[in-house]
């Protein structure tokens, strides 16, 4: 039931009403008076997008999460939205604009919006844009800055490669970068991408780099990047890491007293557990005292075996702490 009066709502969902630039006007009391507006799907253009930004924009809304996905507001749109975002007024923590037809002049944008001293904005997901490698050097700028207070980037699908990740690099080791849950997903890194982003600890918590055409050269950055203190999740799906990959991450992160990782995703790697070594490496790892790993997924990988085996009885050793194994086919 669509609210008009003045009583707080938690989610407003246009997509159940008219949908279009010209229903947005209406909407709009609806909206400020919602803490997050789903106006995702609703064949809204950059017209909206002013429209929004000029009446939420010097006026107090309780709107905290605004989804404008699957729409084709374009950069000028997310330009508009940027602006409202600027405003002490307003109290959006989480933007999501999935896509949207938007390009590398969008970051600039957000670059300058996240860097802004009166900006709430602690998550934030551009994914499925032809961003490119400028567009994230943009954004790496806002992510060292002492006033971006972003905790959450998702930039799955945006055209990455290697050529930004130098960049981005170092805004996560800046002392002032805020940011705790990355998802790289669907870009094409290789492995010299992953060699250059982690040259170095960072505060991340959550990271996300499922098919990101990586190799078993990856491993040994990888496991690198597991000794930091902070990493609690790490989601390697669909990369050909092979049984060496995972041996070279899992001996040189899991074994470390300093890894904290809870859950690790490695679906569709390439792994068999043939080479000996590696399943025992593997066995040792999540029996061992210092692991923290609760949760590991190996589905999708053709184990043989005595390697499955192998895994199953250390998980269940009374002595570790892992709650969940997915060996699936």
């Amino acid at each position: 039931m669509l609210q008009t009066n003045e009583e707080i709502q938690q989610k407003f969902e246009m997509k159940y009403f008219k949908k279009s630039d010209t229903d947005v006007t209406k909407f709009i009391p609806v909206v400020k008076m919602s803490n997050t507006a789903k106006l995702n799907r609703c064949n809204l253009t950059v017209a909206s997008c002013n429209r929004l930004a000029q009446s939420l924009k010097n006026t107090r809304s309780h709107v905290t999460e605004m989804d404008l996905s699957e729409n084709e507001i374009g950069d000028s749109g997310v330009n508009h939205i940027s602006s409202m975002a600027q405003d002490g007024n307003c109290n959006i923590e989480r933007l999501i604009f999935v896509c949207c037809g938007l390009t590398s002049e969008t970051c600039d944008s957000l670059n300058q919006a996240l860097q802004t001293k009166d900006s709430r904005v602690r998550e934030l997901d551009i994914s499925n844009n032809d961003l490119g490698d400028q567009g994230l050097i943009s954004l790496s700028l806002a992510l060292a800055n002492v006033n971006c207070k972003l905790q959450t980037l998702r930039l799955a699908c945006c055209q990455l490669t290697s050529t930004a990740c130098e960049d981005l690099n170092l805004s996560l080791q800046s002392a002032d970068s805020s940011l705790k849950h990355l998802d790289l997903s669907f870009n094409d890194l290789q492995d010299s991408g992953v060699q250059q982003l982690f040259a170095g600890v960072t505060k991340l918590e959550t990271l996300r780099l499922a098919y990101c055409n990586l190799t078993e050269g990856s491993g040994q950055y990888i496991g690198e990047l597991l000794q930091s203190q902070t990493l609690k999740e790490l989601d390697l799906t669909n990369n050909n890491l092979k049984d060496s990959g995972v041996e070279q991450l899992l001996s040189r992160g899991l074994a470390s007293a300093d890894c904290t990782l809870e859950k690790l995703i490695l679906k569709k790697c390439g792994i068999t557990l043939k080479n000996e070594s590696c399943s025992k490496v593997v066995s040792a790892a999540i029996k061992s005292e210092k692991c923290h790993l609760r949760e590991l997924d190996l589905s999708y990988n053709y184990l043989l075996d005595s390697g499955a085996k192998a895994v199953i009885v250390a998980a269940v050793d009374a002595s570790n702490k892992t709650e969940r194994l997915s060996l699936s086919l």
